[in-house]
């Protein structure tokens, strides 16, 4: 064993193979705080509106409850001109918007502080 430790290939190699090791051991620790660096998020303010964007409207609409929650006055605009497709299984035909909408106001946000936005 010392015979091969001598030889500077041999060195290199197993210093490469520690580190991809910790690496490895360390990955989530290490993916974690590389996370946390970079998401950054900014405090509440009262606005003019606040735009909920389509796509995921029971997500997207339980943060605007939060934001309501906070601000009571606050006024919304959803946005989304897409059917869902689950939806359709309804037999209803209603945008992401809308859908988002009714999702708010069931959860308490009053139907005349949000506003839909179905073209752009």
């Amino acid at each position: 064993m010392k015979k091969m430790w001598s030889k500077k290939w041999f060195r290199v190699c197993s210093i490469i193979l520690g580190v991809l090791l910790l690496l490895f051991v360390f990955r989530n620790r290490i993916l974690h705080g590389i996370g946390n660096w970079l998401v950054k998020s900014d405090e509440l303010v009262l606005t003019e509106a606040c735009f909920v964007l389509g796509g995921n409207s029971y997500e997207r609409g339980l943060a605007a409850v939060v934001v309501h929650e906070t601000f009571p006055t606050q006024q919304f605009v959803a946005t989304g001109g897409n059917y869902p497709y689950q939806i359709l299984c309804l037999d209803t035909s209603m945008f992401e918007a809308e859908l988002t909408k009714h999702m708010m106001v069931n959860k308490g946000v009053p139907y005349d502080q949000i506003k839909t936005l179905t073209t752009a």
